[in-house]
């Protein structure tokens, strides 16, 4: 589920979904319940990622991308890249 394979699509993947949420941090930092806000407009609107993910799939996606170095928390407790 990390990785996408034979059977799972990258969009299904905690992988694809980590560089989706890449694109929302580029504009400016987010908290978490701002980054679930982004992905449900965007899945209501058919936007680029058409699999149905959790909010659990959320926080371990932004857990990935934490222990990979690409984002940290600024001093209000958001979500913003290196």
């Amino acid at each position: 589920m990390i990785l996408p394979t034979k059977h799972t699509n990258l969009s299904e993947s905690l992988l694809g979904l980590s560089g989706f949420l890449l694109s929302f941090l580029k504009s400016h930092p987010y908290s978490v319940d701002e980054l679930w806000e982004e992905l449900e407009k965007s899945r209501i609107q058919g936007n680029t990622i058409y699999a149905n993910h959790t909010f659990d799939n959320l926080v371990l996606s932004v857990d990935l991308l934490f222990m990979i170095g690409a984002v940290s928390m600024d001093a209000n407790g958001n979500i913003c890249l290196l």
